[in-house]
């Protein structure tokens, strides 16, 4: 859905993206041509692409960066932001995939205010199995299968207005 961004597992161990084709490789030992950040966080590929989920925003900046996050990225960048908990009210939701192949794809994701417009949690999840390659083994009757399970607890604190700090 962006022009110009390419994202590849080619080898099955190293997800890698790549902005402007300017590629890289993951057995340079050099840092990547587009930088991957989490909430903010910088973070591998390979950790961040495993299983997105919960998100509320994904950015994709072309061109040099790192000018505000201290990193260099000739390509550009990509920014994941995941969903913030809600002060206000209970909210969430709940989605699902089935396939006619033996797989599936659930995810989800709830906000509590604990304090009303003070303190929230977020708790979110996602668990997704697919046939990967079709592959069936047969001396232990079984198919391959790729199986992703992940949790996530999010906490937002908002400090009080009447809060002062003296040094």
């Amino acid at each position: 859905l962006s022009p110009g961004l390419e994202m590849s597992n080619r080898d099955g161990r190293s997800n890698t993206a790549s902005l402007r084709d300017i590629a890289f490789d993951p057995d340079s030992g050099t840092q990547p041509s587009v930088d991957v950040y989490l909430t903010e966080s910088p973070t591998d590929p390979k950790v961040a692409f495993a299983a997105l989920f919960d998100m509320a925003e994904i950015e994709v900046l072309r061109g040099p960066q790192g000018i505000l996050r201290g990193r260099t990225a000739p390509a550009g960048a990509i920014t994941m932001i995941t969903r913030r908990p809600d002060l206000q009210e209970v909210e969430g939701y709940v989605q699902g995939t089935l396939t006619d192949q033996d797989a599936y794809n659930v995810q989800g994701g709830v906000s509590i205010p604990l304090v009303e417009d003070r303190l929230g949690l977020r708790l979110a999840f996602v668990q997704d199995r697919n046939p990967v390659n079709y592959v069936h083994n047969v001396n232990r009757d079984d198919d391959s299968q790729d199986e992703t399970s992940s949790i996530r607890a999010s906490i937002l604190a908002k400090p009080n207005d009447n809060l002062t700090l003296n040094l």
